[in-house]
């Protein structure tokens, strides 16, 4: 009875050992995934929807005008409208020079293609530097190898001699023996008279076959660290038996980061110059393609410059008024450049009086704005562009009144990229960043290009964040950089703890 009793016991503390085993694996899993950070792609973040109503910030001015500005390469072929006429919309004003509106195109054609290649060396530099393997720092500069005589290379004892004029020390040498300079500096301090003899057979009575006198009185230092030969009085440089030098660049772990770091920055300013250069050709494609310019507004032409002296100031070549009516101004990013043009209506919305109209855009500043009184957030990678629309209804509007503008673009979702405004944060510089998986499981800092859209909770990424990254939240502890990320969301991130 006493020996069954001792053995349910040993059976308990086994299911014991086992449950402990098993809670403590989970507990260490669960202490684990819990120290990663989650990471989603994009493609499943991605909430392009909110573009549907995006709008922007804007002012009404009784400035109901419509600017024609002329950059360097346009020339203008016919005038067809004097100053004080009256003209209504859709009236033809002037006509362009298409060779010299082509020369634009093909010039930013040049551009785009240019900055397509740079942005091809820069990502194929960023492909080099992540595939460098890291060398530790001892790889990187590893101990110069010292020369050691031989014992046949080795100054042999003096054989002969008192160490003076009268009677030098004798050195029996053969054509390979080699003298230190400290031995030769040691002669020199002493006043040592000494002769080297080199002698068919190697001994004291064989033929001199060659002989050196040092006379330490008279005889010049040398280098502590060189080597003589005995037979020919030259200084010997040891040729030390090592592999061909290895003269390519390498680089620690830390070194290497920072390669990629400051290449994938690199990157994203090529990125950056493509999407510009576009943006650019867009926009001569557009003035090609509307060569004769209309009047966008019923109105009298104020200004206009003399076609063959065209203004250089940055002033404009012409100037349509309105004589009733209020104008709405607002910014385009470089980037909408092309695809918002003068013509095109745009939705108005007033904060204070609740009213609402369409406008259609007048003039669009071929000239970025210095300090825009905009949604920039600081970002210093985007230009932005002053344009003015005279509203078509202005009844219930009040001078000053800030509005909503609807620019009514067309939103191509497979290019597009909107995402929870959270997701982003902002250097000290103003940069804005996101944090990513790097390829191989760990954080890194992404910089990125946002605008605002017209769900306060979300931005538009305009550059910076391709549709296949991985994303992770950019706060809280393991919002760092170099954690690691999981595609596992834990209890806590369900929480969103």
């Amino acid at each position: 009875m006493f020996k069954k009793k001792k053995k349910g016991h040993k059976v308990l503390w086994v299911v014991l050992l086992i449950i402990v085993i098993v809670i403590g694996g989970f507990a260490i899993n669960y202490r684990y995934n819990q120290s990663k950070a989650y990471v989603q792609s994009v493609d499943e973040m991605n909430s392009t929807w909110v573009l549907n109503g995006n709008t922007y910030s804007g002012n009404i001015s009784d400035d109901a005008t419509q600017n024609i500005y002329l950059t360097g390469n346009e020339q203008v072929a016919e005038v067809y409208v004097e100053k004080g006429d009256t003209v209504a919309k859709g009236d033809k004003l002037f006509q362009y020079d298409t060779k010299a509106l082509q020369s634009e195109v093909d010039e930013a054609t040049l551009n785009v293609e240019a900055a397509q290649n740079s942005l091809a060396n820069e990502k194929t530099r960023l492909e080099r530097y992540n595939a460098i393997v890291p060398v530790t720092e001892a790889e990187k500069t590893p101990e110069t190898p010292t020369f050691t005589m031989s014992d046949a290379q080795k100054l042999p004892d003096a054989y002969a001699g008192e160490g003076t004029v009268e009677n030098p020390y004798k050195y029996l040498c053969t054509e390979d023996t080699l003298v230190t300079g400290s031995q030769i500096n040691t002669w020199v301090m002493e006043d040592t008279y000494v002769v080297l003899e080199v002698r068919e057979g190697n001994t004291a009575d064989g033929e001199l076959i060659s002989k050196w006198e040092i006379d330490g009185s008279n005889f010049i230092e040398v280098d502590e660290e060189s080597y003589w030969n005995a037979s020919t009085h030259s200084e010997f440089y040891p040729e030390v038996d090592l592999p061909q030098e290895d003269t390519s660049v390498k680089y620690t772990q830390a070194e290497k980061d920072k390669k990629v770091q400051d290449q994938t920055i690199a990157v994203q300013r090529a990125s950056d110059n493509v999407n510009s250069a576009n943006a650019k050709l867009n926009a001569a494609k557009t003035k090609l393609a509307n060569a004769t310019v209309t009047a966008t507004m019923d109105g009298t032409v104020q200004t206009i410059g003399d076609p063959d002296n065209l203004p250089i100031d940055g002033t404009p070549f012409l100037t349509l008024t309105s004589q009733s009516g209020m104008a709405v101004s607002g910014y385009l990013t470089e980037f909408q450049l092309g695809e918002i043009n003068v013509g095109d209506e745009i939705s108005v919305n007033g904060y204070m009086s609740g009213m609402s109209s369409d406008a259609t855009i007048t003039t669009i500043s071929p000239y970025p704005a210095e300090n825009p009184d905009t949604w920039t957030d600081g970002n210093p990678n985007v230009s932005y562009y002053p344009y003015t629309a005279v509203l078509s209804d202005a009844d219930g509007f009040t001078m000053g009144e800030s509005v909503d503008i609807s620019l009514n673009v067309t939103v191509d979702e497979a290019s597009t990229i909107c995402i929870m405004g959270v997701y982003v944060r902002t250097d000290d510089d103003g940069s804005q960043y996101m944090l990513i998986d790097d390829g191989n499981g760990r954080l890194k800092k992404q910089e990125v290009t946002t605008i605002p859209t017209s769900d306060s909770e979300y931005v538009q990424v305009l550059d910076g964040l391709t549709i296949d990254d991985m994303v992770a939240f950019p706060w809280g502890t393991k919002g760092k950089v170099g954690v690691r990320t999981t595609t596992e969301m834990s209890i806590l991130d369900q929480l969103a703890l």
